[in-house]
């Protein structure tokens, strides 16, 4: 296993390598056909579900009003590197439509990856979706089935919606938008996870689930509205594990991936470092985060695929975590060998 994994990210890397500095030598310019190389990734070990599963949105009730919190995804969910993001409005008016571009821009002007929201400057209009849509983000306001604030993280998009059904919900931003500091909080949140980014609360560098009251996180969380089971309760809120197959920053307190939640969930209530106050503006480490996850440099990129591959490999010895990283990483791999291929088409 170790030995085909590596074997073949080593050989994706080449190729990349020498299809960028000699274009010369690209031996696909010249071919229609789709490039063959791991159109079928390798499964997957059956790990923990913050892993391999992706978890439906639930409903939490936060010190700023019920919102939904959704699974935690891993790098696989990322969108290829270098992406334009088609998305459409299912209903609502302009003036929303217009206020959540804006705000949803902001996310990328830090990374490389577009959103293509479709205005039409003649008509000042935004895309509308149809009944059959399948731009890769459809955002609704009033969604019958899930009348909350959701969405769906990274390219779940895809591959968990049917065509002409939302991606995001944001309930009640057109007819009845909340103020406007909750208002722009709340779509960048959302668009954060859009974008892959997992709940700041879990990230594997910090300790918020050492700061949680397990007690009374359980008993306000298995009562209403959420009704949250002990299994959902940990899902939702344990620390990540340390792996490779997350990338994370330092713990921030100040990221719009943080939650605001009920101050009683943490032993020390306010004054815990993990209990914040919504927050509206990206932080310095969101940008980073998000800088890393799409880099501008498609080389300096796979180099430091390699580099996490070979400290793996270094270890003494290689354990079950070991090889799930390992296949992580070797899907991210031609994950982005295909979009880098599309690119130079």
């Amino acid at each position: 296993m170790k030995t085909r994994l590596i074997a073949a990210a080593v050989a994706i890397l080449a190729a990349i390598l020498v299809a960028v500095l000699f274009p010369e030598t690209r031996p696909w310019r010249a071919k229609e056909t789709p490039l063959p190389l791991f159109e079928t990734a390798p499964p997957i070990h059956s790990q923990s579900s913050t892993r391999s599963v992706h978890k439906s949105s639930e409903t939490i009730d936060t010190a700023a009003g019920p919102i939904e919190i959704q699974a935690v995804a891993n790098q696989l969910r990322r969108w290829p590197t270098g992406s334009t993001l088609k998305v459409a409005f299912i209903g609502g008016s302009t003036a929303a439509h217009s206020r959540i571009a804006n705000i949803a821009h902001e996310w990328t002007n830090a990374a490389n990856i577009k959103f293509d929201f479709g205005f039409d400057p003649a008509t000042n209009l935004y895309r509308q979706a149809t009944a059959t849509d399948t731009s890769s983000i459809r955002i609704s306001f009033d969604f019958p089935r899930k009348p909350s604030i959701w969405a769906r993280i990274g390219k779940d998009a895809i591959t968990q919606s049917q065509p002409g059904e939302p991606t995001i919900n944001l309930q009640g931003f057109s007819s009845s938008p909340p103020e406007p500091t909750r208002f722009r909080a709340l779509v960048l949140h959302e668009f954060g996870h859009v974008l892959g980014l997992e709940h700041e609360h879990k990230n594997p560098n910090g300790d918020c689930d050492q700061e949680i009251n397990w007690l009374w996180a359980s008993r306000l969380l298995s009562a209403a509205p959420n009704f949250w089971s002990e299994e959902t309760i940990n899902d939702n809120l344990r620390k990540l594990p340390d792996s490779t197959a997350y990338e994370a920053t330092d713990y921030d307190s100040l990221s719009v991936m943080n939650y605001a939640l009920d101050p009683r969930i943490y032993h020390s209530g306010e004054q815990s470092v993990c209990y914040v106050p919504l927050r509206s503006n990206l932080s310095n480490l969101d940008r980073v985060g998000i800088e890393k996850a799409y880099p501008e440099n498609a080389i300096a990129a796979f180099e430091e695929m390699q580099q996490q591959m070979e400290q793996i490999l270094n270890s003494d010895a290689l354990s079950e975590n070991d090889e799930f990283e390992l296949e992580s990483l070797y899907r991210d791999f031609s994950d982005r060998y295909r979009a880098l291929h599309k690119e130079l088409q």
